[in-house]
């Protein structure tokens, strides 16, 4: 009956397992009467090793494991437990059976899978000056690397809990570009990084990059570059233009910015022709730099280049002055952002915002259109024109039409038809005002705003907006960008990771 109770509490749970971060492993304090663990350390890293549990026992005792991986001995009160090396990411587990006499218990093994984290190796692009690249990482076990090129030193460097992937470049005394790899291993964790090295960069000046001034394509400005690259080591090029602020914030010199910044962005999009022309959509008023960079045909750099260094200072067109972003308050205590954008140069623009219609609920093409009066400059948004449209499989097409609005019999009503709405005229370059015009329905009556309205070609049934654009309104110019530009960001380490301001050309001819 005592043999029987004992068992019982001993299945009731007389047993605590504690798992220790450091690495020491499970300690254990439970037992039968006869047999009693005092002290386990069965928790094992990657690397593996001995660790050992320590018993108290009247009978001799035996100790066995259930997997292979993890072997025993015993050695009067202690029994040793040896893990090998273990190279998968994932944990795995053995059951230490211990007997004494007729009693029994046991302890669990646990060795933890290869960790590594807070890792991040990137593809290298280098100049072809001596550099070294670093990638910090945190891992339970060691990692190593090699390069299959031995102008490539790749080492780790222990820290204090963090250790580093160190990439060391050799010059490059050739103007050819060369790779390697770099293989970085951790157990099952393993990965390549490419590098890219460039060779001594060499300004070829029987290349030509010039600036030929604002032309026409498609009935809109842009800026002209035209590239020469002559017969003599022509190969692949590319071209680009950046503001001359992001060159000299770099840090770098023009060899070492070329051959890390501008020709991985380049890659993909080379030219083999001589002579090339560039269009650019008009530039801001500021200093440039224009790159025609050499690439081969796995895109890295030749070690040839020219670039030429220019400012554009001129003043903006009456229609210029237009584009941009407005605030407008609309009257009922919120206020809209209207977005003007080129339609057709020096004719009409496209205006975005207008009672809150911004292209992230109505589409990207939804707008109105204003007519731009060159001989006055001012704008004038007409009614009746349909700015989006969709199909609807009950109702056919459903038309968003612009439609002014008057105050008639005490209520506000909305006046169909084709008719001038507004006139907006600029004050200053900064504000503009928005007057409401008049509409003839049999009397002269003032327009006292605008307002967008559905309209369904079954049934004839019509639908307005929520809200309305009263007049007068007063635009106030916000400070952005011309949305010809456009932003591509970049991992560069070496510049602080940088947004680069990279201008692409249209219609290259």
């Amino acid at each position: 009956m005592k043999k029987i109770f004992y068992i019982l509490a001993t299945a009731l749970g007389l047993a605590a397992f504690a798992a220790c971060e450091d690495g020491e492993g499970d300690v254990i304090s439970f037992g039968n009467q006869n047999l009693k663990v005092t002290e386990a350390n069965l928790l094992f890293g990657p690397n593996g090793g001995t660790n050992t549990v320590t018993v108290e026992a009247l009978d001799p005792i035996t100790a066995t494991s259930s997997s292979s991986w993890a072997s025993v001995s015993v050695s009067g009160s202690t029994v040793a437990v040896t893990a090998p090396a273990y190279t998968s990411n994932e944990s795995r587990y053995a059951k230490i059976t211990i007997k004494a006499g007729d009693e029994t218990t046991t302890v669990t093994a646990q060795q933890t899978g290869v960790i590594v984290k807070d890792f991040n190796p990137q593809n290298i692009s280098a100049a072809s000056k001596p550099c070294t690249y670093s990638f910090p990482f945190v891992s339970n076990t060691d990692m190593t690397a090699s390069a299959n090129v031995d102008w490539i030193k790749p080492t780790i460097a222990k820290g204090d809990g963090v250790d580093t992937l160190k990439i060391a470049l050799m010059e490059n005394p050739t103007v050819d570009p060369r790779s390697g790899i770099v293989t970085y291993a951790a157990g099952t964790y393993t990965g390549d990084i490419l590098v890219n090295q460039a060779g001594a960069m060499v300004r070829n000046e029987n290349w030509t990059i010039t600036y030929e001034g604002v032309t026409k394509v498609d009935a809109k400005s842009h800026d002209d570059f035209l590239v020469t690259v002559g017969t003599e080591n022509t190969g692949n090029y590319a071209f680009a233009v950046i503001p001359a602020s992001y060159y000299t914030s770099s840090g770098l010199d023009q060899e070492d910015f070329i051959a890390t910044v501008i020709a991985p962005l380049l890659a993909g999009e080379t030219l083999s022709s001589e002579t090339e022309h560039f269009y650019y959509p008009k530039l801001e008023n500021d200093d440039y730099i224009a790159y025609a960079v050499g690439l081969t045909d796995a895109y890295l750099t030749t070690g040839y280049y020219q670039y030429l260094e220019f400012t554009i200072n001129r003043e903006k067109t009456p229609y210029e002055k237009w584009l941009g972003t407005w605030s407008v308050p609309r009257g009922d205590g919120n206020t809209d952002e209207w977005i003007i954008t080129e339609d057709v140069e020096d004719e009409t623009v496209k205006i975005q915002g207008i009672c809150g219609a911004s292209p992230d609920w109505m589409g990207n093409d939804c707008g109105a259109i204003a007519e731009f009066y060159q001989g006055y400059n001012f704008l004038v948004i007409n009614s009746g024109q349909v700015i989006d449209s969709w199909e609807d499989s009950t109702y056919g097409t459903l038309n968003m039409t612009l439609q002014g609005t008057i105050f008639y019999n005490g209520n506000v009503t909305r006046v169909s038809g084709n008719y001038p709405i507004c006139i907006i005229e600029q004050s200053s370059d900064e504000s503009a005002t928005a007057t409401g015009l008049t509409v003839n329905i049999g009397q002269e009556l003032d327009i006292r705003g605008m307002r967008y309205f559905g309209i369904v070609s079954a049934g004839g049934l019509a639908w307005g907006s929520i809200t309305e654009q009263t007049f007068p309104a007063t635009l106030t110019r916000k400070g952005t960008r011309a949305a010809s530009v456009r932003d591509v960001k970049v991992p560069l380490r070496r510049i602080d990771e940088r947004n680069l301001l990279f201008v692409p050309s249209v219609n290259a001819k």
